[in-house]
């Protein structure tokens, strides 16, 4: 069976960011899982252009349970998977996972189905259709990573937002690396 993701050993635990309180985030990292709008269009700025996208892995797999639910999708059903590397150079900033159900990928949006290194945030926030449904944020602990980008003894902050677009539903997980604040002039916190 395929693994649900190259990113974890196991789904992390999200938390809604209603019952949060922020003082338990560091100072740099609130921003970024606060941020209302695109993260690809302040990457962009951060990177003064040398943005890019690493498509790492793009599959049909079974999302794990909580994406399941939260999309409200058979456990047996199968979603578009992509997991992808936002980088500054060849300096990864962000790890990203997006999870799109079938019944998302219709008419226009199919589209999804095909970006490549294109970044899903050029394409989902210019679509007037698109709405921020729910939000939810998580710290991954160093033991759950599989990816070859988190160092030992490295938790990392990131967030989960469950969109409408078109009708249909997705979720786009980001996860925010170090690199991230040391690039955005934010140090090494």
């Amino acid at each position: 069976m395929k693994r649900s993701s190259i990113l974890f050993g196991r789904e992390p635990r999200w938390w809604s960011s209603q019952g949060l309180q922020s003082r338990k985030i560091p100072d740099p990292v609130h921003s970024w899982l606060w941020e209302p709008g695109s993260l690809t269009r302040r990457l962009r700025s951060a990177c003064c252009g040398a943005f890019r996208v690493n498509l790492t892995r793009q599959t049909w797999g079974k999302p794990f349970a909580g994406e399941s639910r939260g999309l409200r999708l058979q456990p047996s059903r199968y979603a578009l998977i992509r997991e992808v590397e936002l980088q500054c150079n060849s300096t990864s900033l962000v790890l990203a996972r997006t999870i799109i159900p079938a019944a998302t990928l219709k008419g226009i949006h199919r589209r999804l189905s095909r970006l490549g290194n294109r970044p899903l945030g050029e394409v989902i926030f210019s679509d007037p259709s698109l709405v921020r449904l729910d939000f939810s944020i998580t710290c991954v602990d160093p033991d759950n990573w599989t990816s070859e980008q988190i160092s030992e003894g490295q938790r990392v902050w990131g967030r989960r937002s469950r969109y409408s677009v078109g009708g249909g539903e997705l979720f786009v997980c980001e996860f925010f690396l170090p690199a991230l604040y040391v690039v955005a002039g934010h140090g090494d916190d």
